[in-house]
């Protein structure tokens, strides 16, 4: 037995025909009570089935979090910058797009947790120490908000006349797919984000408890679903039309972190503030989910009456139009106009 540990009594208790004990050493739970699963004599498989609870030290002042959100904002910005590559665009000038979406990406996140998602814990000291303290949270979706609007300026500014504006979007939520999960991984080893108590066989056995691991989750989602769908696309030919990889990684992300929001633990300090049983990112969920619908249903119904246009009777250019209602034709060896001949 490791020290610390608590013991289990020799002699277990009768509760509705069950064989109770009153501590759960392998949930790490101090009263049975706060165990989530059956343990009989011969101890449950839900409670040995849960993942040990570990933190990696850092080095140097370097946790393993920020180290997972710097390889994650690299190997984003040179996915981002390889995947404009391949569809013609210059990286000299998409460069400057993807660092300000990450640098303002990253101050959103700290804001949107700080001030809408979980105000309690609020750091004093002013402006400048409040930027400063990324530790004290970060919102995912404040972050997406705040690189999506970085991105719309820098593109009026820069690229108006050059790209098209989901274009761009486009290249920039294929960086945000793998950078978001090396950030995912990094939370899942920080273990920052802990759910409700269970004895789920991919639960954290936190000190209090096994509970569900939201990071973990997150970032297990986002390699066995957004991956498979970013590389599938890219092998699409003929290309699909600009606005694809944004509706179709936005529509695969969105409903599942609404869903798994709902795993979220509300027993701890500093939970997040929830409006009407919602936390911040579910409403921020829905409300993507819905923008990125509503962009999918015009974008349908728009190609439908191109091709509803193109498959109609052929009409004669209005040029040509033109020059029969002014009464000039072209000459058939010159193409000089020449005036039609009066009606005797």
């Amino acid at each position: 037995m490791r020290p610390g540990e608590p013991r289990l009594r020799a002699r277990p208790e009768r509760r509705r025909g069950k064989m109770i004990w009153n501590y759960c050493a392998p949930c790490a739970a101090a009263e049975r009570s706060s165990c989530p699963a059956t343990v009989s004599p011969r101890l449950s498989r839900s409670c040995l089935s849960v993942i040990p609870y570990y933190q990696l030290r850092g080095f140097y002042g370097i946790q393993p979090f920020g180290l997972m959100v710097l390889l994650g904002i690299i190997a984003g910005i040179r996915f981002g910058l390889a995947r404009g590559r391949a569809v013609g665009m210059d990286p000299s000038r998409l460069g400057p797009v993807m660092i300000g979406a990450a640098v303002w990406g990253l101050l959103g996140a700290h804001a949107a947790q700080v001030l809408v998602a979980a105000p309690e814990v609020r750091p004093g000291g002013g402006l400048a120490a409040f930027l400063l303290q990324y530790w004290t949270g970060m919102s995912s979706f404040g972050g997406f908000f705040a690189g999506l609007l970085a991105v719309w300026a820098i593109y009026r500014r820069r690229l108006r006349d050059e790209y098209c504006f989901l274009e761009v979007a486009d290249v920039v939520v294929q960086g945000l797919a793998i950078g978001f999960t090396f950030g995912r991984f990094g939370c899942a080893l920080a273990h920052d984000h802990p759910g409700r108590v269970s004895g789920f066989w991919l639960a954290v056995r936190y000190p209090g408890g096994a509970r569900h691991d939201l990071g973990l989750y997150e970032a297990l989602w986002l390699v066995a679903v957004l991956w498979p769908a970013l590389f599938l696309l890219k092998r699409c030919r003929p290309a699909p039309p600009p606005g694809t990889w944004l509706i179709t990684l936005g529509l695969l992300y969105c409903p599942a972190r609404f869903l798994l929001d709902f795993l979220r633990a509300d027993d701890l300090p500093g939970a997040d503030v929830r409006w009407h049983g919602l936390t911040f990112s579910q409403f921020a969920a829905a409300g993507v989910s819905a923008a990125l619908a509503a962009l999918l249903l015009v974008r349908s119904r728009s190609r439908h009456r191109g091709s509803a246009r193109d498959s109609g009777p052929r009409r004669r250019p209005a040029r040509v139009r033109a020059s029969r209602r002014s009464g000039c034709r072209r000459s058939r060896r010159t193409g000089s106009p020449r005036p039609s001949p009066r009606p005797r």
